[in-house]
């Protein structure tokens, strides 16, 4: 079981990588959409706010500590931990790319040729 555990935290870990990279070039995003003008979709506004994204990779991270402190003394509670760990950072990394993109692909499709 350690093993499995190991992998997810492992994934868990390579996801808040990614996320820090994403917060980091983020900022290109907001300054396209403010030069675009108009009002952004509200999940849009929100997974761009900074707090939203530096603090998803640190709620990874904290359970990533929390699966590392607790492997040995409450190996149950690690695996479940882990378990979280891994799926959460996986859906907030989708929501979080998702959302941050998809004013670009709905102006995309409006664009046609004539």
């Amino acid at each position: 079981m350690q093993f499995g555990v190991g992998v997810l935290t492992g994934i868990s870990a390579t996801v808040a990588a990614v996320q820090l990279w994403f917060a980091n070039a983020a900022g290109g995003y907001r300054d396209m959409y403010k030069d675009f003008g108009g009002k952004l979709p509200t999940l849009t506004s929100l997974v761009l706010n900074p707090a939203w994204l530096w603090g998803t990779p640190l709620l990874v991270i904290v359970m990533i500590v929390g699966v590392v402190v607790l492997r040995r003394t409450r190996p149950d509670i690690a695996r479940r931990l882990a378990i979280a760990a891994c799926v959460t950072s996986v859906v907030l990394l989708g929501l979080t790319y998702r959302q941050a993109t998809a004013p670009m692909h709905e102006l995309a499709g409006a664009i046609r040729s004539e």
